[in-house]
């Protein structure tokens, strides 16, 4: 293989995070401030996820203690169980796929896209799991 081609092959990999930021999903709903969709800086990606990561903890954390109040013990223990092992899902997941990135400046990158796009489909279908549960209880969104 020749070095021009190399270059180019090696070049499309590193790229290729940029060409896909952002996360179209996410950026629809709203979960990256406003502006992240110019981010080019790894740095201003890496912020723009934090500030999207911590919105969607911060409703995560609000829909628990809703379901806390709208579900049984029992099925509170089952939910509090399914959720820890929803998060060593999501570190063995996007530890896995930013590692393809292991040791570059787009690896936290792609670890905290990851986790954002996890956390939110994880509310999403808890919100609709629970949508039931949620309404006869009286417990607002």
């Amino acid at each position: 293989m020749t070095g021009k081609i190399k270059r180019y092959r090696l070049l499309s990999w590193l790229l290729l995070p940029a060409l896909l930021w952002p996360p179209s999903a996410l950026a629809e709903e709203s979960w990256v401030p406003e502006g992240c969709d110019k981010a080019v800086a790894t740095g201003d990606m890496r912020d723009c996820l934090d500030a999207g990561l911590k919105k969607a903890n911060d409703q995560l954390r609000t829909l628990n203690r809703q379901l806390d109040r709208a579900l049984s013990k029992p099925e509170r223990d089952k939910l509090h169980k399914a959720q820890m092992s929803w998060r060593g899902y999501v570190y063995d997941t996007c530890r896995s796929e930013s590692f393809l990135y292991n040791g570059g400046t787009m690896e936290i990158v792609i670890y905290r896209w990851c986790e954002l796009e996890l956390t939110v489909q994880n509310i999403e279908r808890m919100r609709e799991a629970y949508k039931q549960r949620l309404h006869a209880a009286g417990v607002s969104e």
